[in-house]
């Protein structure tokens, strides 16, 4: 089974292996795009792969990077589809065909034989990383905004001006009102004493 991978459950699924003392779990995992023609193609074979080596020491995972850019960045996915093995706090990087016993061969170790011997797993994404990222977003969003929406973002920062003005003077009211009453019930009060 080809198990779905996200930015939230990911650091959860691939530390599950590893608690309770037994042998510590691998994981072969494709970043992938929903769109990418290579990927469409690529996961029945990967499908196959999981189907055929999945278990208690190495699961079959998948990562749909445009939905997740935390994990994108931190595995530095520069195509689709890319393939890492994790084990051991490293990873390392499939550069073969895709074809099903390339893959079943690199995941039952085939990757120890990677030049360089793997590299270091990257850190997990801490808290500032994920509010970086969403204000990048947001600012992206807004650039957008005012590179071809002008009259968008004009009609909304009016609405926002009048409905603020409209706020103020329905405060100025009340107060006048309200406050304007409370000051003459006092004088007569202290007019009638």
């Amino acid at each position: 089974m080809v198990r779905e991978l996200t930015d939230a459950t990911f650091e959860a699924a691939i530390s599950g292996g590893s608690a309770g003392g037994g042998t510590q779990q691998r994981w072969f995992v494709m970043f992938y795009a929903p769109w990418c023609g290579h990927c469409k193609t690529v996961a029945p074979i990967l499908q196959e792969v999981a189907d055929e080596l999945d278990g208690a020491e190495l699961r079959v995972g998948r990562v749909d990077s445009p939905e997740n850019p935390l994990l994108h960045k931190r595995f530095r996915v520069k195509g689709f589809p890319t393939f890492r093995m994790l084990e051991g706090g490293k990873m390392f990087a499939f550069e073969g065909a895709r074809t099903k016993q390339a893959l079943a061969d690199f995941a039952e170790g085939g990757y120890r034989e990677a030049k360089g011997g793997g590299e270091p797993m990257p850190a997990a994404a801490g808290a500032l990383d994920f509010v970086w990222y969403h204000a990048k977003v947001v600012r992206q969003d807004f650039d957008t905004l005012l590179a071809h929406k002008k009259n968008v973002l004009l009609v909304t920062f009016a609405i926002g001006a009048a409905m603020g003005m409209l706020l103020v003077l329905l405060l100025q009211c009340c107060r006048s009102c309200c406050c304007g009453r409370g000051s003459r019930d006092q004088q007569t009060k202290e007019k009638s004493a």
